[in-house]
């Protein structure tokens, strides 16, 4: 069964697609979502949003969404999403994906595997609130995959301080929203407002995307998996991408996942069998 895509397309086609999912409370419909996603499309970006099977669940009955799917379950969603647009025939080099939150860290996990243009991370959780001994960035320090991550300076989940000292991929460039927290919002007294904010966002994002930013060549490959690292808990597009066939259809990479993520990915698309 196709997982259902809510559609933003620019006014004037062709256009490259960014395909972007929602963080662990919210879905990708939340007004602060939707209205990114347009101004993006006002920039000559098509994009794409979806939600993840829980999310789907809970809107469906009328409850909270919560808690998240497992990783697998989550990852098995991105490639489900990958292979139903590739099935629509746009060039790999024209699908980017991403997300808020948990959705990018998801995306990040399995990007260097399913090899698209480029990655967009909105408010990248890099650690649990307010505790930065929690931070995990083992893959991001060796992700091959050109990446945008749009950050609040003061996202409660790695600030600008913070972040920065942190070693990332070449291939990984930042964006720092001016005094955003987690929802990229500034307080009232720092003279930037919350809409200014998303604009700065959708600039970034749709430079990113329709400029070289996406187009950059992927740094070279480590020579062995990086080892494991504690997991975080919590209309058309894509890529037929290289590597060794999977079970749903999909190729991938596999030599480009650091083991956790392949481990999930495994499971994904056993599920997905």
């Amino acid at each position: 069964m196709e997982t259902p895509l809510v559609w933003n397309l620019p006014p004037s086609p062709p256009a490259p697609t960014l395909v972007l999912t929602h963080g662990a409370g919210a879905s990708s419909t939340h007004p602060n979502t939707t209205n990114l996603a347009e101004l993006i499309a006002e920039r000559g970006v098509r994009v794409a949003r979806f939600d993840f099977p829980y999310m789907r669940r809970a809107n469906a009955e009328g409850r909270r969404p919560w808690p998240p799917d497992p990783e697998d379950v989550l990852a098995a969603a991105w490639i489900q999403v990958i292979q139903q647009l590739s099935e629509q025939g746009v060039p790999p080099n024209r699908l980017f994906i991403g997300g808020r939150s948990m959705g990018g860290r998801i995306a990040s996990y399995i990007a260097d595997a399913v090899e698209p243009a480029g990655m967009v991370c909105i408010s990248y959780p890099f650690h649990a609130p307010k505790n930065p001994a929690s931070a995990i960035t083992i893959h991001l320090q060796q992700l091959a995959t050109p990446t945008l991550i749009v950050q609040g300076e003061r996202d409660e989940y790695g600030t600008r301080e913070e972040v920065e000292e942190y070693e990332l991929s070449p291939a990984v460039q930042l964006c720092w929203i001016p005094d955003g927290n987690h929802g990229l919002i500034p307080r009232k007294r720092s003279g930037y407002t919350e809409e200014g904010n998303r604009e700065r966002a959708a600039d970034a994002i749709a430079e990113f995307v329709r400029g070289s930013g996406g187009q950059a060549e992927r740094p070279p490959l480590p020579s062995a998996p990086p080892p494991a690292s504690r997991g975080e808990r919590g209309s058309e597009a894509n890529p037929p991408t290289r590597g060794q066939p999977s079970t749903s259809g999909l190729t991938i990479a596999s030599g480009r996942l650091p083991l956790m993520m392949l481990t999930t990915l495994r499971v994904a698309r056993a599920r997905m069998a």
